[in-house]
């Protein structure tokens, strides 16, 4: 108190008016579980904030359908073919229960965990991230590339003439494409001598030693018997010979620069190196007469396969369909130019003059070291006359031709042919496929007078169809009608997460591109460049205008859009079966067939026992065929996917199979299941590879610490669990410089040297995300979808501090569709000092039998935690609801919601109409509103509908469980309200329970403001005053029959208050709701007196 030294007056107030508020009201927690980056409602191209991975884990207080509806999207239910999957597990339960909730209230907190359900879609393909902004695509599968073929009409200007490609191959990865380099010698026969001295060819760094006198077949045995990585030599096959092809059958590097000069010049190799930008289509794709386009290295390569031919149009013995570049010289010499005689006695007086004209393509004029090529001209266009003389027969014509001054250097390295056809015609071959022209009053005199045009590459609009054409010429049509050319180029937009095409039309150069666009040239428009380095060869590149001038486009040419590595942290769920079993010996992991006990057995993947072997299997195959079952053939049920994976080994002398147990890691007849590898050692990743591998990644398992004969199911490659992307995950493996592919006994150690290095491009892993069980089997399928989803709703509760913060009330706690949650929502009540109620669920496949209901309740499968195969927990402020019910999502469809939303929502109306420790159940607080009908899920997965009877009603609340019921006339009601108060009292009630929440948070509200106020009986006084206010309230409220407060001297003795304490002491008794009406009915004669 101030004091006063003049008189006058000082006014104070004490404020001992202290009260409880009505308090908050009725505000749920709920946790659950969606999709990431879910549209935003009205605007396809926006996230719902809530949705994005950046509000994983946040705390929003909701306080509306709508406001929820706009934060997270609608609740989401898996539907297929039309039909809702119940239990699914990337269904939306929480957000469907809070959005059930708000349509009675108008407050719920709200956490969505940090797991996107839609990475849990399945899919056999390995996840990727999204392509950055601004990628340019060239959209390989909707391109139409132009490529018509002439059918050989000449001289008439018409469609009909040319045929459009029909059989087009794309060629965008490096397996569908090899890298060659050709020889020009030509030799008559295979076994003909091609080398004149000795040598040594150099290919890749091997020097293979060649002798003088060696045939081309010496020589190509020679390469081959080198045995170089992914090297392979051949035959390249034309009408003039046969001369060699060396091929990287990787499409990897080839160098041949070190070759001796000697075979460089018998060989005829015109160039010595080549690398991608020189790929080819893999002679293994495709058919005769097929079109390719190699997009690799941005050129986009035309390519036809075809059998060369001979001068007759006959394939030529031995050869088999080869990939020529449109345009080049190789591919116009797989079709010679011939002219034929039209008379076969012809007459000559002499004096007429026959003018050949021909032009010459095949062979480069010089040898990769610039020496003259021997093989080949200089000129590739000749010019001659031939003087007849009196007389002559078409064998002198012939004669005079080969001699040419002019001609002879052509025919004597096999590019022309001179002969008198087996008719006595003169024939002249242009074995190079190049024109040939024949004239004069010679020509006339011999039948001969021709004009062949070489077969020629074409690039002209719809509107300039080529003439003249020879059969098998090409065009390219470059403008888009009828099947012209129509490059589909994208480029990427992230803000609307859309490809947005740019019109790229063709032409030859800069300059005519330029003048197409003109005025309207601007940053950013393309145009595709045909004839890149003017030699008439089908290359083409896509060129951007960057503001200045025209550069090439950087782009990704494939068929699916471009996407990125995938981020770390990305999960991948794969139903489509897969596996890969090891079996150690004690001392390394093995390949099934590399182990004694295993080397002729199958993995049998099948939904029914299998009575033999699949024919062509690799278990058949080491077994000479035989169809029959062997000792330890493994069988693994496809069917029995809630127990995935079933397996099971056969035993020959009982004919049985017998279940291998999934929970045995000790014993040599158990399994351990682990990630292992990825591929085997030579990088490949199918089933039949695996069985005679011994390759792992650093991270299996140490082998020395199981017996002889333990398999080890790989979890890394076998499907139906989820993985986790890990980018660099072996980076540490690499920095140790591991050698070494199989493990030697007895050096392993995981992580120690006797792995080989991995590549730095190669160290990021699919690991399991899912994990095992505490017995050692794996989750697997639907539950192995489920258990991530628990982690990550676990997470949520465990590690958040926000929702343990004072200034955060709430009074129910959910997580609907998940009772392995029971205990980390008992924890986090505890943490929040006991003021909320726990709303829990029971599994969506528990049977109403008496006998499931009472195993599951009372944990009879001995279950670790909280799940479907038992109940663990039991606290006084949770209660359990059964069955699951039959609601209908925002979108229209019916689905099966756990019995919490049916519950939270019947709490909502109950404290609406009333106070919290009234019953939330029966005719006029518990009616269902938000469901049609109550069931379960069967092994069908399909909704069976259930209306509990007496016993089932019984036997579930007998269980501290609380029973929706249908009830004839009322419809579906909350038949109970227990708690899972673990003794009997008052607080097995939920009204109670409530009445006890209420009190907690209240009391500590009431009691606060007397914090560091004198311990004196003025105090204790107004304590106890407030209180009695407070719980006398309740009595008229009907939540107490009646109480005691004290908070006296008694209990307030000089050693408390010396600690500073002050202690209340309440005792209250509870309303009590009916729950058991007894009327019995006495029988009397008449006349009798009436009990009064």
């Amino acid at each position: 108190m101030p004091i006063l030294v003049s008189p006058g007056v000082d006014v104070s107030v004490i404020d001992e008016s202290f009260y409880a508020s009505s308090g908050p009201g009725t505000i749920p927690m709920i946790f659950f579980a969606t999709r990431e980056n879910k549209p935003a409602p009205g605007d396809p191209n926006a996230y719902a904030p809530g949705s994005v991975k950046e509000n994983a884990n946040k705390l929003f207080l909701i306080t509306s359908q709508r406001e929820l509806i706009q934060t997270f999207g609608e609740p989401t239910f898996v539907v297929s073919s039309g039909t809702p999957v119940h239990g699914d597990e990337r269904n939306e339960y929480g957000l469907h229960a809070a959005y059930q909730y708000l349509g009675i209230a108008n407050r719920a907190y709200v956490m969505r965990a940090d797991i996107d359900l839609g990475q849990l879609d399945p899919t056999p393909f390995e996840p990727t991230g999204s392509p950055v902004d601004g990628t340019y695509w060239l959209d390989l599968a909707n391109t139409v590339w132009g490529i018509f073929r002439s059918n050989g009409a000449n001289n008439v200007v018409s469609y009909n003439d040319w045929e459009v490609a029909d059989e087009i191959n794309m060629v965008e990865d490096l397996f569908q494409a090899e890298v060659a380099l050709f020889g020009s010698t030509n030799v008559a026969t295979l076994a003909t001598s091609i080398m004149t001295a000795n040598g040594t060819l150099d290919i890749n760094g091997t020097e293979i030693t060649l002798t003088g006198g060696d045939s081309l077949q010496d020589v190509i045995d020679a390469i081959n018997t080198a045995n170089i990585d992914n090297i392979e030599a051949t035959v390249k096959y034309t009408a003039k010979g046969y001369a060699i092809k060396i091929v990287n059958v990787s499409a990897g590097d080839l160098d041949l620069a070190s070759t001796d000069a000697s075979i460089i010049k018998d060989l005829g190799l015109y160039e010595l190196t080549a690398d991608i930008s020189d790929a080819r289509p893999s002679v293994d794709l495709g058919s005769n007469a097929d079109f390719a386009i190699v997009t690799l290295n941005n050129l986009n390569r035309f390519f036809e396969k075809r059998i060369p031919t001979d001068s007759n149009g006959i394939a030529i013995a031995g050869a088999t369909a080869e990939w020529y570049h449109i345009g080049s010289n190789n591919w116009r010499e797989t079709i010679p130019t011939t002219v034929v005689g039209t008379l076969t006695a012809p007459t000559i007086a002499g004096g007429e003059q026959l003018v050949v004209t021909l032009t010459t393509h095949g062979i480069p004029a010089t040898l990769a070291d610039g020496s003259v090529n021997p093989n080949g001209p200089k000129p590739s266009t000749v010019s001659t006359t031939i003087n007849l003389g009196n007389g002559w027969t078409v064998n002198n014509v012939v004669s005079a031709l080969q001699a040419d001054v002019n001609l002879a250097p052509y025919y004597a390295n096999g590019n022309l042919n001179f002969e008198q056809d087996i008719s006595g015609a003169l024939r002249v071959e242009n074995l190079d496929g190049g024109e040939l022209t024949m004239s004069g009053t010679g020509a006339t005199v011999l039948g001969v007078v021709s004009s062949i045009k070489a077969r020629t590459l074409t690039y002209s609009p719809h509107t300039t169809i080529p003439t003249n054409s020879r059969a098998n010429d090409i065009w390219v049509k470059s403008t888009e009608p009828n099947a012209g050319a129509d490059w589909i180029v994208k480029v990427y937009n992230d803000e609307i997460r859309q490809w947005i095409t740019v019109d790229a039309p063709m032409f030859q150069n800069d300059s005519t591109a330029s003048s197409f666009y003109g005025v309207n040239v601007g940053a950013g428009v393309l145009y595709v460049q045909y004839d890149v380095f003017a030699d008439n060869t089908a290359i083409h590149k896509v060129k951007r205008w960057d503001g200045s001038t025209w550069s090439d486009l950087v782009y990704e040419a494939s068929t699916p859009a471009p996407t990125t590595e995938a981020a770390e942290g990305t999960l991948w769920y794969n139903t489509e079966f897969k596996v890969d079993i090891m079996v150690g010996d004690g001392q390394r992991w093995q390949g099934l067939h590399n182990h004694p006990w295993y080397q002729k057995v199958d993995i049998i993947l099948s939904g029914s026992k299998p009575t033999q072997k699949p024919a062509g299997s690799p278990g058949s195959i080491a077994n000479g065929g035989s169809t029959a079952l062997v000792e330890n053939d493994i069988w693994v049920d496809t069917t029995e996917l809630e127990s995935y994976p079933k397996m099971y080994r056969y035993k020959v002398a009982t004919k049985k199979f017998e279940l291998i147990d999934n929970t045995d890691q000790t014993t040599p007849f158990g399994v351990v299941f682990a990630d292992a590898r990825w591929t085997t050692e030579d990088g490949s990743d199918d089933a039949e590879s695996f069985l005679t591998s011994n390759f792992v990644d650093p991270d299996a398992p140490n082998p020395l610490t199981y017996p002889n004969g333990m398999l080890l199911f790989n979890m890394r490659f076998s499907t139906l669990n989820v993985k986790e992307w890990k980018p660099g995950y072996l980076e540490d493996f690499t920095e140790a410089g591991l050698l070494g592919n199989d493990i030697n006994p007895p050096e392993y150690t995981v992580g120690s040297a006797i792995f080989s290095p991995i590549a730095d491009d190669n160290t990021g892993r699919w690991v399991t995300a899912s994990g095992n069980q505490t017995n050692g089997a794996p989750w697997m399928a639907r539950r192995a979808q489920r258990a991530m989803v628990v982690r990550a709703l676990q997470e949520s509760i465990a590690g958040n501090e926000d929702i343990r913060a004072e200034s955060v009330f709430f009074n129910l706690i959910a997580v609907p569709g998940y009772t392995e949650l029971l205990d980390e929502m008992v924890t986090l009540n505890f943490d929040k000092k006991l003021i909320a109620f726990i709303v829990g669920d029971t599994p969506s496949r528990l049977s109403p039998k008496g006998t499931s209901i009472q195993n599951w309740a009372t944990n009879a499968a001995n279950s670790p935690t909280n799940g479907d195969e038992g109940l663990l927990t039991s606290d006084t402020y949770v209660g359990l609801y059964y069955p699951w019910g039959l609601s209908t999502n925002v979108d229209g469809f019916e689905v099966m919601i756990p019995p919490s939303t049916i519950a939270l929502r019947t709490m909502a109306y109950n404290d609406s109409v009333s106070y919290p420790w009234f019953a939330p159940a029966g005719f006029n607080r518990g009616i269902v509103s938000n469901a049609q009908s109550v069931g379960y899920l069967t092994s069908e997965g399909e909704f069976q509908p259930v209306i509990l009877n007496q016993g089932q009603r019984d036997t579930i609340y007998i269980n501290n469980i609380n029973p929706i019921a249908f009830m004839v006339g009322q419809g579906l009601v909350i038949w109970g309200q227990k708690s899972r108060h673990p003794v009997s009292s008052a607080l097995d009630r939920i009204n109670v329970v409530r009445l006890i929440n209420y009190l907690r948070y209240n009391f500590d509200i009431l009691a606060k403001p007397y914090l560091f106020e004198p311990n004196d009986q003025q105090t204790r006084d107004s304590v106890k005053l407030t209180f009695e206010r407070f719980l006398g309230d309740l009595i008229t409220l009907r939540g107490l029959y009646d109480f005691a407060v004290v908070c006296d001297e008694s209990n307030n003795t000089p050693a408390r208050i010396d600690r500073n304490e002050l202690w209340i002491d309440v005792a209250i008794q509870p309303v009590k709701a009916i729950e058991f009406i007894y009327i019995p009915i006495r029988v009397l004669n008449t006349g009798e007196q009436l009990p009064s």
